[in-house]
């Protein structure tokens, strides 16, 4: 390196720190990405593409590869563009394991790299997947004695961590692993139910006793639908007032209607599914008796723009599209085995309120998986949405009709639903045939293929 570079380097490292975060938050990409519009709830498939791409603002984001290279040119650079893309990027912790329990401890202690950077660190996963797992699930009973120590250090460290992000905006709490009956088997996964109980608390002491004044991405992945009475009567007003994104999920599938994994006997008569027994946890707390604690939370969120739920046993949507908070302003839907009437799905796609003087406000972007359209066709939506404005993208993903229901004469039935999937499920032929033409027009306004993310698309849709 010359002298001259090496005087403009020294100068640049004379700045004051804010001068320099201020030089490195002009790093911008002007184009869009359509691909990562979608990605703003994550399924076991999306895990690490959404934990490498994840972004707050998609028309206005750093550029990742710009603050990488900058890393490389002094000292003083490389703190600010560490700091900007630890801003951006979701920074997961592995709780149950070893290395990483050891990192939040450092946290706790303000000893270690990580505590160092927990100024910038505004989004943040809590993997609760231990190294290893089995259908049994993470919290199954028969893990080890390593296993229950790791806990005890996680249930110990979160809270105090918490409290140790004074900036955290995005907050993911995640058990990955679906807990299922076990066909082969014939057995249903005897659950720790201690261990989650401890696990619960510990979750509803952290968010009822932190104040997490930034916070407006709260994305929740939790044992079964009762964990959220807990979670809800511990979620301060203020912070739900706050929140611009929501996600609440459950992962214990057992017992009939718990996955589609268990429909190896199904026919026209019947899901064949009656003798899938269910977990120790789902036979003190079942999930379908708890269901509307997870509409108590969304109720109390008035300010959203991203909502997601997933189920295991199917919700029922309808009374979602009743609730204010699920219909107002709300830009981003993900729906996952939910059932709903085509009036109930387009009054959420419309995002618009009860009071008809309130201009609609425009949904953005849907990703719609497992759902079952109890009304109405799938041509109704997709024609719905063809009109919407500003509607960008849409996943649709296993959509079909509810059996017993009044447009149960559409229904086609997937053979190997446990292994094959599709778009659409339908034998109304209208309903494909609006689907793809909503599909190219979406195609069409992202600039072309290669700008709009077809992975999830079948060969018709997408030629």
């Amino acid at each position: 390196m010359s002298s001259a570079e090496t005087k403009s380097f020294s100068a640049i490292e004379a700045l004051p720190t804010e001068l320099h975060d201020e030089i490195v938050s002009h790093l911008r990409e002007n184009n869009v990405i359509y691909e990562q519009n979608h990605l703003l709830y994550h399924t076991e498939q999306d895990y690490d593409h959404t934990l490498r791409v994840f972004k707050l603002d998609f028309r206005q984001r750093q550029s990742l590869d710009a603050l990488i290279s900058l890393r490389l040119t002094c000292k003083t650079l490389h703190r600010s563009a560490t700091r900007a893309l630890l801003g951006q990027c979701v920074i997961p912790l592995f709780s149950m394991r070893q290395a990483s329990l050891q990192n939040m401890e450092e946290l706790v202690s303000g000893e270690g790299i990580l505590s160092s950077m927990t100024p910038a660190l505004n989004h943040v996963l809590f993997d609760l997947e231990p190294d290893y797992c089995d259908y049994r699930h993470c919290f199954g009973d028969i893990r080890t004695e390593m296993d229950r120590s790791l806990f005890g250090t996680f249930e110990r460290v979160f809270p105090l961590v918490l409290a140790k992000l004074p900036i955290i905006q995005t907050l993911i709490v995640s058990i990955w692993t679906r807990c299922e009956y076990s066909m082969s088997e014939e057995v249903a996964p005897s659950l720790d139910l201690a261990i989650i109980a401890a696990f619960r608390n510990c979750l509803v002491t952290a968010l009822g006793n932190t104040t997490l004044e930034h916070l407006t991405d709260l994305r929740l992945t939790l044992p079964c639908a009762y964990d959220f009475v807990a979670v809800g009567a511990a979620l301060p007003d203020d912070m739900c007032a706050r929140l611009r994104r929501l996600y609440l999920g459950y992962v214990d599938a057992t017992g009939p209607g718990g996955s589609e994994q268990y429909l190896v006997w199904r026919d026209s008569y019947g899901d064949g599914d009656e003798d899938v027994e269910f977990s120790n946890l789902q036979k003190l707390y079942p999930n379908e008796e708890y269901i509307n604690a997870l509409y108590s939370i969304v109720n109390r969120c008035p300010n959203l723009n991203s909502l997601g739920l997933s189920a295991t046993q199917h919700l029922d949507g309808d009374p979602l599209s009743g609730i204010p908070a699920a219909v107002k302003g709300l830009k981003d839907l993900y729906l996952y085995r939910v059932r709903i009437s085509h009036t109930g799905l387009i009054r959420l796609l419309s995002s618009t309120s009860s009071d008809t003087s309130d201009p609609p406000n425009p949904i953005t972007s849907a990703w719609l998986e497992a759902v079952e359209l109890k009304s109405g066709t799938w041509k109704d939506i997709f024609e719905h949405l063809l009109h919407c404005s500003s509607f960008s993208y849409l996943c649709p993903k296993d959509l079909v009709y509810a059996r017993d229901e009044l447009s149960h004469q559409h229904k086609l039935y997937n053979s190997r639903p446990w292994e094959d999937s599709g778009n659409i499920w339908t034998r109304h032929e209208p309903d494909q045939q609006s689907l793809r033409t909503l599909i190219r027009k979406l195609i069409d306004k992202a600039g072309g293929k290669e700008k709009y993310p077809g992975d999830k698309l079948v060969t018709d849709l997408w030629d």
